[in-house]
Order: C-alpha cells, then sequence, then structure tokens
C-alpha cells in the first residue's frame, strides 16, 4: 500500500530571540529585531527592514518615532537645561504648560459619571481633568444629574411593605 500523503514540510526559520543581557531586567521575553531608529509609525531594524509599530511602547506613546514636532520640543528643553525638576520648584516651562493646559481643558464639556448602578452621581470633565484646582470649588455641592427612584425590593413594593 502506497502513502498519497506528502512528507510534512519543516516550518520556515524564525529569528532566535537574543540572549538575555544581565543590565536589563527581564519583565518581558525580548524579541528578535534588534531597532535601531524610527520614522513616524515604523520601527526600522539593523538590517533596514521597516517594522509598522503596533504597540507603541506598549500602549505608552502615541507620538510616532522622530517626530518633528516632538523633537522640537525636546530640543528646545535640552537648550534650557530644564529636563526634569522636583515639583518642589517653580520653572517656567511648567507654569507654561499648566496654563496652556488650563485654557484647553476650560474649552472641554463638562461630564457626570455615575457609579456603575446608577447612583452616587460625582461629576467629572471629560475628557481630561481640568487644570484649575480645587479651591475655586471648594464649599459648593456637584449639581445631581440623575435621583435614583426610592429602593425597591426584589419582588416589588417598598422594602418595608413586603410580606415575608
Amino acid at each position: 500500500m502506497t502513502s498519497t500523503m506528502l512528507p510534512p514540510v519543516a516550518p520556515a526559520p524564525t529569528p532566535a530571540a537574543p540572549a538575555p543581557l544581565p543590565a536589563i531586567l527581564g519583565t518581558y521575553k525580548r524579541q528578535a529585531p534588534l531597532f535601531v531608529r524610527g520614522e513616524g509609525v515604523y520601527m526600522i531594524d539593523e538590517t533596514g527592514k521597516r517594522y509598522l509599530d503596533f504597540v507603541a511602547g506598549i500602549a505608552v506613546t502615541s507620538l510616532g518615532h522622530n517626530d518633528p514636532g516632538v523633537n522640537a520640543a525636546v530640543q528646545e528643553a535640552l537648550s534650557a537645561g530644564l529636563i526634569h525638576t522636583s515639583n518642589l520648584y517653580r520653572t517656567a516651562p511648567g507654569e507654561a504648560l499648566a496654563q496652556w493646559l488650563d485654557r484647553g481643558a476650560r474649552l472641554l464639556p463638562r461630564a457626570h459619571a455615575r457609579h456603575a448602578r446608577g447612583h452616587r452621581p460625582s461629576r467629572v470633565p471629560a475628557p481630561v481633568p481640568p487644570a484649575h484646582g480645587w479651591r475655586e470649588h471648594r464649599g459648593a455641592r456637584p449639581r445631581r444629574v440623575a435621583r435614583r427612584a426610592r429602593p425597591r425590593h426584589r419582588r416589588g413594593g417598598d422594602r418595608g411593605t413586603h410580606p415575608g
């Protein structure tokens, strides 16, 4: 008896994952491509092959790679010499950013969020918090958006009138 089945084909070899470096914490299993630069939505490995970056730093950034606007802002910060300072101190770039965010946040509509069960509404901004502080609203009660009906027993009727 002869077999008409073809022998199994070996899968194409995949690039081997690099050996772990002792200087890098092994939180994730690092993949084989070694990226050396980026352009917009693409990452480029050491051989020049381009990859579409769907991960973008595990979703922490969406600015793209080597963006001219981001580069200019970083260069401006580098030239000022204030890359990172404690929030104990005032900095001109920090205060300018706060004012810019405040102006933008005041243009956003307000939204109201409710607990998942539909009660305890609380006033929240959408989609980002305003830069102005809580001091402006101290003592003011948030406007209620929804009122919950009197609690009802699951079998109907008010809680105090159920015959059971």
